[in-house]
């Protein structure tokens, strides 16, 4: 679903709401930099769901979801987002009952990890969102946009997000890559392109290569 408007009241600070308001995503996977590791590693973020007035939850902490204010996650505003498929040959009547079910899958999927330890490796955000995807995809058959990905684990929905996720803005796409280029300018110019790029390299590597360890068991069926 594209970004649309939110209403707003009165001149000035209506047309600036309204402005604001574009730039929320609904019905989407929601994604925001984690700062300082986002800042390093540009594929490793923070994911929510957003609910069609573009309200969203997210895994929190040990037994925490947090459902939070228009455009926000933990971390700030949303940067980028990955919306849920509208089929060509779907009237609006059938699309209304879609979201509905996305915002009620939300909310049931928020109940079962408000009951969960969580763990930045093994039980994180991206696990909450992959548990929802699964679920509303069984149960409508329709999934995310710009992907045919029907059984989603952590390193897909990561992947996906890095690859196909939009930004936002313009700015939120600076928010996003410059402080990542300012820390590849500088450890160029200080340890050298060569080791730089070699040890970046098998860091990322060693990174990416745990999460898809860990991530080699099934994402958990819906209950």
């Amino acid at each position: 679903m594209p970004l649309s408007p939110l209403s707003g009241g009165g001149n000035q600070g209506k047309q600036h709401a309204m402005r604001k308001a574009m730039l929320v995503p609904r019905t989407a996977v929601v994604w925001c930099p984690i700062p300082l590791i986002t800042w390093v590693f540009p594929f490793v973020g923070h994911v929510g769901l957003a609910y069609a007035n573009g309200a969203t939850s997210e895994f929190a902490g040990d037994f925490t979801v947090l459902d939070n204010a228009v455009g926000t996650l933990m971390f700030g505003r949303q940067a980028r987002y990955c919306a849920v498929a509208r089929p060509n040959d779907v009237p609006a009547a059938s699309w209304d009952e879609l979201v509905t079910a996305w915002d009620q899958q939300i909310g049931k999927t928020a109940v079962v990890f408000s009951q969960e330890n969580y763990s930045f490796i093994t039980n994180n955000c991206h696990a909450m969102v992959c548990h929802a995807l699964n679920a509303f995809q069984r149960q409508t058959g329709v999934g995310l946009e710009r992907t045919a990905v029907r059984d989603w684990n952590v390193v897909r929905l990561a992947a996906h997000v890095f690859f196909y996720g939009r930004h936002i803005s313009v700015y939120h796409a600076a928010r996003t890559w410059l402080p990542w280029s300012a820390f590849v300018v500088a450890c160029t110019l200080w340890l050298g392109p060569s080791r730089f790029f070699t040890g970046y390299a098998a860091a990322s590597a060693f990174a990416i290569a745990g999460f898809v360890l860990v991530d080699m068991r099934r994402t958990r069926e819906p209950q």
